[in-house]
């Protein structure tokens, strides 16, 4: 492998996930649920929703379990 390709491991896992878009004070306004399609170290792959802007920020929440959810900012 050459030096100058990228590695990274992607794991394909099927989690609810709900996208809320604003800040953690106004996120409650716009919540968009998806399934998360692969993780990996520096992201998430989702199904997509035309309503997710770049560059908006939102907070991300990932249902493992009822009592288990990751929360990212």
């Amino acid at each position: 492998m050459s030096g100058n390709q990228r590695r990274r491991t992607r794991v394909n896992a099927q989690f609810n996930m709900t996208v809320c878009i604003g800040d953690a004070e106004d996120c409650c306004k716009t919540k968009i649920e998806l399934k998360t399609k692969n993780l990996s170290l520096k992201g998430v792959l989702t199904t997509s929703d035309s309503r997710l802007l770049d560059g908006k920020p939102c907070l991300l929440a990932i249902t493992l379990t009822p009592e288990a959810v990751i929360k990212v900012e």
